[in-house]
């Protein structure tokens, strides 16, 4: 049975079109548990055990759970009761705090922060190796930066990520995974809002979007981080109910307002720092992908396209 595309996100894995969904778990040791589906046929449902922790459900993990499952014998197509299983936690990433407040923003800083699986295997260019990777989506990337995040990319698509990658840029273009991550809010350099589990860079439409249509945005599982635009007060109001919400906090303490008009230029520099992020990514692909740059730049740019 399909997953509801609101909250749910699209992935391609070992050739089958897919779409995920997580929801917390509150009761006994378990977190989260991940929901995949295709369009008709038999649901996975993993549930992922992390103790007294929490890590944020990357697609890079998603996309291995999915691989275990398809080891198992799992058939999305074919009905059939849900599958289950249970799924060792990985590592929690670490998150970016490199953020700067512009002049006109009052000491408020929004940003796109990323996290990606971590690169086990080696590539022809300069990377990081062994880690989660967690970085700010902006012109200040460097050239290890947008090696690892290619890297941890190519890694999500493979089928056997402790194998060298053999340079196959056509699977890896056949592929569809996207990219973790969420907006992240910081006032005075201090965390008022990040991101829950499962949202990505196709989230930013509705983040872009926000003050001229309404309504609120998604960032992250239920219960989750969001902004809400309250029109009758000409204020946009950043819920932290994500991961990394004071669990102590009050649910005014969780609450950050900022006027329309300010919500508005932290968005103008959200975009501005995308899309500083991608020309220098598309410089970046012309250094290591050849001729092959154009198609990449194309299937990376899908990751700010909603599902």
């Amino acid at each position: 049975m399909a997953l509801p595309r609101k909250h749910s996100r699209p992935i391609r894995v070992g050739g089958h079109a897919l779409r995920w969904m997580v929801r917390s778990l509150p009761e006994g040791p378990i977190a989260h548990r991940l929901t995949v589906a295709a369009s008709e046929g038999r649901r996975l449902e993993v549930d992922f055990h992390y103790g007294d922790g929490l890590v944020s459900m990357t697609p890079g993990v998603v996309a291995h759970a999915i691989q275990k499952a398809l080891s198992t014998g799992w058939r999305p197509a074919e009905p059939g009761p849900p599958l289950r299983l249970l799924h060792a936690s990985p590592e929690p990433p670490q998150r970016s705090d490199v953020y700067t407040s512009h002049d006109d923003t009052e000491g408020y800083d929004l940003g796109f922060c990323v996290s990606a699986w971590p690169v086990r295997q080696p590539f022809p260019w300069p990377h990081r190796q062994g880690s989660f990777l967690s970085f700010r989506l902006d012109g200040a990337c460097t050239g290890v930066d947008m090696g690892t995040l290619l890297a941890a990319l190519i890694t999500q698509t493979s089928n056997d990520p402790s194998k060298p990658w053999g340079g196959d840029w056509d699977a890896v273009l056949d592929s569809q995974v996207l990219l973790g991550g969420g907006m992240v809010l910081l006032h005075q350099g201090a965390l008022r809002m990040a991101p829950g589990c499962c949202c990505g860079l196709e989230e930013w439409p509705a983040w872009r979007d926000l003050a001229d249509l309404g309504g609120e945005t998604w960032n992250g599982h239920d219960p989750y981080a969001k902004a809400v635009m309250e029109r009758e007060r000409g204020r946009v109001v950043f819920h932290a109910f994500g991961v990394d919400a004071d669990p102590e906090a009050t649910e005014d303490e969780r609450l950050t307002e900022v006027s329309v008009d300010l919500y508005r230029r932290l968005v103008a520099h959200t975009e501005a720092d995308l899309c500083a992020f991608f020309a220098l990514w598309a410089r970046f692909l012309e250094r290591v992908a050849g001729d092959k740059a154009p198609a990449v730049l194309t299937w990376t740019r899908r990751m700010a396209e909603p599902g």
